[in-house]
């Protein structure tokens, strides 16, 4: 029997429930794969696109697409990989208490899920990322070798992290291998997929995000302390205890270098964007670039806009009142202004996240 439309029934249900299949299986990837993590691979990708964005003027979208798709596809194989190693290896156990800065995910120990699930979606995250990367090699003809170079480096590193035979968090090394994996490599990576060259400029921008995901690796590393340790797994809160790792993490204040990579990401490029295109009075120094009043007053802006976002998303100086929060906010947009405008030729990029996490490490 045919419906108004034309469709058979059996046609309709058979589309529905494969709809319905595919809305619950994405879910259960997005929930599994721990999503909204996927910003510490999003935010140094962006990071990298605007810095080839203001380094050429253009932007090559199709190249863009893949590569995103590529390393999100990583994060995701890294995070389920890590997952099902860690509960094999018995660094997640029912007895840890969770908080909400408790690293991996209760799927498994709660019996939620099984291992084979874990692991076949690892794989299919795996094998979406080969094809994107494989579609970027082509793009790139011959001048793939780097960036497949780059992009095999930093897949091993997120896979091996807990992986046997290297199980580099079990060996001393997942902060490197974290710091390099979500950090450096994916900078230099997608700069150099868009822009097909490297410069000192863009290694000196990867290192706040390298430092604010290793940041965030060390707080989770907190919560599962006697786990870890009991597993053998020699975070760097095991290896040197918990006091000396809290004064790691303070020195590394996640605060300030959240606010260095947001005044890097913003400042930096709304004043490039602005300044290059609209900037008509200009001014120099002898030692370093020319630069427009517009632009630099655009740094100072985007870089209030960025420090403003992080005040309200940290609650950072929630005990301090308001026209004193403003002061330190304003200082610190001023400076990284300041010191994109002072910075030597090809320095910049190093200067104004160091700029604005010195300023609010000390306050």
């Amino acid at each position: 029997m045919l419906e108004l439309g034309g469709s058979p029934r059996w046609a309709h249900a058979v589309t529905e429930s494969i709809a319905s299949l595919a809305n619950k299986t994405m879910r259960k990837f997005l929930e599994l794969s721990r999503a909204p993590f996927f910003t510490a691979i999003i935010t140094p990708t962006l990071l990298a696109a605007a810095l080839a964005y203001r380094d050429t003027g253009n932007m090559n979208w199709t190249r863009f697409a893949l590569v995103m798709a590529a390393l999100v596809a990583a994060h995701a194989a890294a995070n389920l990989f890590n997952d099902y190693f860690d509960y094999r290896l018995g660094a997640d156990t029912r007895e840890v208490k969770r908080t909400p800065f408790s690293g991996g995910s209760p799927h498994l120990v709660e019996g939620k899920e099984k291992e084979s699930t874990f692991l076949a979606l690892a794989l299919v995250s795996l094998a979406v990322c080969a094809g994107c990367g494989l579609a970027v090699m082509i793009l790139l003809g011959g001048s793939f070798p780097p960036a497949l170079g780059i992009g095999a480096a930093g897949v091993l590193l997120g896979i091996f992290y807990t992986a046997p035979p290297l199980k580099l968090a079990y060996r001393g090394l997942g902060e490197a291998a974290i710091f390099l994996a979500f950090g450096i490599l994916p900078v230099l990576g997608v700069y150099y997929v868009l822009t097909e060259s490297f410069t000192l400029n863009v290694f000196l921008a990867s290192l706040p995000p390298a430092l604010l995901i290793t940041d965030i690796i060390l707080m989770n590393e907190f919560p599962d302390l006697a786990t870890d340790s009991e597993a053998g797994k020699r975070t760097l809160a095991v290896r040197i205890g918990s006091l000396n790792a809290r004064y790691i993490f303070h020195l590394d204040r996640l605060f300030a270098a959240s606010c260095a990579m947001g005044s890097l990401a913003v400042g930096d490029g709304l004043g490039g964007l602005l300044g290059s295109g609209l900037g008509k009075r200009r001014y120099r120094v002898p030692w370093a670039k020319e630069k427009s009043y517009l632009g630099s007053l655009m740094v100072a802006v985007g870089s209030l806009a960025a420090i403003l976002i992080m005040a309200c998303w940290f609650r950072f100086a929630a005990d301090i009142p308001l026209a004193f929060r403003w002061a330190h906010f304003v200082t610190s947009a001023a400076l990284a202004s300041l010191a994109e405008a002072l910075s030597p030729r090809a320095s910049d990029n190093f200067f104004l996240p160091a700029a604005v996490f010195a300023y609010l490490s000390l306050v």
